[in-house]
């Protein structure tokens, strides 16, 4: 007897590569189990073969990852250094981009090849595309609760075995390489020369793209997309953010000497005649220069039009939704809506709705609800998740967050809607596992 072979789900012996047979145990019997050769009966036994081979292949490689874990290869080790270890490797292997989203198509395809079909199925595990989708709960972040087993499916294939993901460094990740890097100022007398110690990622707005930000000492400062595919790419510019003081003293001196011509003194700066026009004007420099640039056309009436045209967008908007926030108004109205506060403020206080009238409105929508309606609607959403689950033998701990995201609803995780809802809250304390069942046997 050996202690991994009580793992469940572990069908083979991986000292003797064969696989084990299952024994029937009356508890009825005996007050505790004996294992002796003359009363182990042929009736009490159950065969576990499999024919095909890759499957008993893969019952070996799982044996022999219980055993490794049994010799103390993960103490130690919490969730966040898994899945630290988790997304780097799935950097390095191409399923996640640098700090963007995981392909999550070319991951569970790879995943059903690595393992035969029969061997994922015993797991549970041959369906990845259920509205459970329970191999992108092994890498998010949070508290989610996953079955170790599907951790070790999912470390063997990612790394080979439980020794290997064991010794593998989870190294920082470097998008742009090492340091230092280049200061693509041109206008500098180090150009090219790689003084820049650091740099910062930032979230491009709402997007999942991300940019690498580097700031000269020379002020100059530009971005880039990451990460950098080749050595030619250090010097590769996005855009520039600021050209900083180095190129603002030399564009005045140059405009303020008199000396050059706007296309001289575009070659001298290494910029187009445009972009000059854009520097002296926001250095205030057109005064002290005799080239002539018309200014920017009076757009006041046109503004105006656009101004007015946009709040009889929101006025419309709220004449036929008269119970809507403001942040529902700003939803449905983004760019009406931001024009407008930006360019008329007072017109938005006065006319769309105050915080406190939100908070107003919060307690008529929750006294216009039918919450015996509700109450009945949600209470059978929930009785048909819960039985989905244990019909389907899901690997899923039924938890009031579980349940709320499957029917969509996440008034049961609030009390003061619950409540209202004695139904529901009688549902629930019958499908919701609060604490671990475990079979003291």
């Amino acid at each position: 007897m050996h202690r991994e072979h009580q793992v469940p789900f572990n069908k083979v012996c991986a000292h003797h590569k064969c696989y084990m047979k299952e024994y029937i145990v009356n508890k009825t019997n005996s007050p505790f189990t004996q294992f002796e050769s003359p009363i182990l009966e042929d009736r009490n036994i159950i065969s576990s073969d499999f024919d095909e081979e890759p499957v008993f292949n893969d019952f070996i490689n799982f044996a022999n990852d219980i055993q490794a874990i049994f010799n103390g290869y993960l103490k130690n080790y919490n969730m966040q250094d898994i899945k630290n270890k988790y997304s780097s490797i799935m950097i390095k292997k191409g399923y996640k981009k640098h700090y963007g989203n995981v392909r999550r198509k070319k991951l569970k395809e790879d995943f059903l090849k690595f393992y035969s079909k029969e061997f994922l199925k015993i797991f549970n595990s041959n369906s990845l595309y259920s509205s459970h989708e329970w191999i992108e709960m092994l890498y998010r972040n949070g508290d989610i609760i996953v079955n170790p087993v599907r951790h070790f499916l999912f470390i063997r294939f990612l790394f080979g075995s439980i020794k290997e993901f064991h010794d593998y460094s989870c190294q920082d990740l470097k998008p742009f390489g090492d340091p230092k890097w280049p200061c693509l100022n041109k206008n500098a007398s180090h150009y090219l020369e790689n003084i820049i110690d650091k740099y910062r990622i930032k979230k491009v707005n709402s997007s999942s793209r991300y940019i690498g930000i580097f700031e000269c000492d020379c002020g100059f400062t530009y971005t880039r997309k990451l990460p950098d595919e080749n050595k030619n790419d250090r010097y590769r510019i996005g855009r520039v953010i600021k050209y900083g003081h180095v190129f603002d003293n030399k564009l005045t001196n140059l405009i303020m000497s008199g000396k050059y011509s706007a296309s001289k003194i575009a070659t001298m700066m290494k910029i187009t005649r445009k972009s000059l026009k854009s520097h002296i004007q926001r250095l205030n420099l057109t005064e002290y220069t005799n080239l002539e640039y018309k200014r920017k056309k009076d757009k006041d009436k046109t503004n105006n039009d656009k101004l007015s045209k946009y709040k009889k967008i929101l006025e419309d908007y709220m004449s036929n939704n008269p119970n809507d926030l403001r942040n529902r108004i700003r939803t449905a109205c983004q760019t009406q809506y931001q024009y407008v506060f930006k360019n008329d403020r007072e017109w938005c206080e006065e006319n769309l709705p105050k915080t406190c009238d939100n908070k107003k409105l919060l307690i008529e929508n929750m006294r216009s609800v039918d919450w015996n309606e509700r109450d009945s609607k949600v209470s059978n959403e929930i009785k048909k998740a819960a039985k989905e689950v244990i019909d389907n033998k899901l690997f899923v701990r039924i938890t009031k967050t579980y349940l709320s995201r499957v029917i969509d609803y996440d008034g049961i995780n609030k009390s003061k809607y619950l409540n209202r809802m004695p139904k529901t809250k009688e549902v629930l304390s019958k499908y919701c596992e609060e604490v671990w069942i475990v079979n003291p046997f």
